[in-house]
C-alpha cells in the first residue's frame, strides 16, 4: 500500500493481480488487471505508480487523484489494457 500527496490509497492484490486506486475517503476510484505477483505499488517524483510482476515492472501515470484505467484507449478495460 502507498498513499499520494492528495491522499489516494494504492494497493495491489497477487490472486488475482490486481491495482486498486482509492480516494483519500476510501472510495474505490479504480482498478487495473496485473499479472501475476505484484509487488506493493511505488510511487515516483512526478506521481507515477510503479509495480514490479513476474511480467516485468509495470509503470502508470495518474493526473492528480485519477488514472484512466483504459491504457489502449479502446473503450474496454481488460488484459489488453496490462
Amino acid at each position: 500500500m502507498t498513499i499520494d500527496r492528495h491522499g489516494s490509497v494504492y494497493v495491489t492484490t497477487s490472486d488475482p493481480g490486481r491495482l486498486y486506486a482509492f480516494n483519500a475517503s476510501l472510495e474505490p476510484q479504480w482498478d487495473l488487471p496485473l499479472p501475476s505477483y505484484p509487488s506493493r505499488p511505488v510511487l515516483g517524483p512526478d506521481g507515477e505508480i510503479f509495480v514490479q510482476t513476474g511480467a516485468g515492472l509495470m509503470a502508470f501515470k495518474t493526473e492528480s487523484t485519477a488514472c484512466d484505467p483504459d491504457l489502449n484507449q479502446d473503450g474496454n478495460v481488460d488484459q489488453e489494457d496490462v
